[in-house]
This record gives C-alpha cells, structure tokens and sequence, in this order.
C-alpha cells in the first residue's frame, strides 16, 4: 500500500485535466472498502475477492492515464514555444485551395529557416 501513499490525489483533483480520473479513482478507493466490508461475510467473500482485484486493475489503469496526463504536461512545460496553425480554404474553390497551400507552405518554410 505504500505506492498509494505516494500518489497524492488531491493534487489530481485540482487539475482540470485530470479532475475526472481522479474522481473515479477515488471512487474505487471508497468501492475496495466497501468491499473488504463484504469479505467478512463467508457467503460473499468469494465475490468480494474478485470485485477488490478488479477494483485494483481499474484503480492501476486510471493512475496511469493520469500519471501519463501528468508527464505530457511537464513536456509541454519544457517546449512552450510550440504552435498548431490551422489553415483552411474559404469561399473560391479551387483557387482558394491553392492559396492556402501555398499559404502553409510559406509558414513550413519559415519555421524550418527559424528552427
């Protein structure tokens, strides 16, 4: 249990984009105590064991897409720098298309002369 202690799920719980799986996870804790609850019970531990170790699967899936959230927010950290440009063609067809083409392009180009 000690690899509980270290995931602070408060810390989750305050970021927008790990708000939701926080929660859930949170959710299994509360769902595994209720189930050791129903593992004293002879007649229902058999299926109290198995919700727990599912309960477990989902509780290690759910840390991992957060952790995973996590480490793709420090790399955006390190490289802020970095742009999406969408370029899309209005009204005029074809001549439109080309324009934006080129459009694009001129940006490619200037980004690989700037690095």
């Amino acid at each position: 249990m000690s690899n509980e202690e270290n995931f602070d799920i408060e810390k989750y719980l305050q970021n927008p984009r790990t708000k939701f799986l926080a929660e859930e996870y949170k959710k299994t804790l509360e769902r595994e105590e209720e189930s050791k609850l129903l593992a004293d019970d002879p007649e229902m531990a058999e299926m109290a064991k198995e919700e727990i170790e599912e309960i477990l699967k989902l509780r290690e899936d759910l840390k991992k897409q957060i952790l995973e959230i996590e480490k793709k927010e420090e790399e955006e950290e390190q490289f802020p720098n970095e742009l999406i440009l969408e370029i899309r063609a209005a009204a005029g067809g074809d001549e439109a298309s080309l324009f934006a083409a080129e459009v694009a392009l001129m940006y490619q180009k200037y980004v690989e002369r700037q690095g």
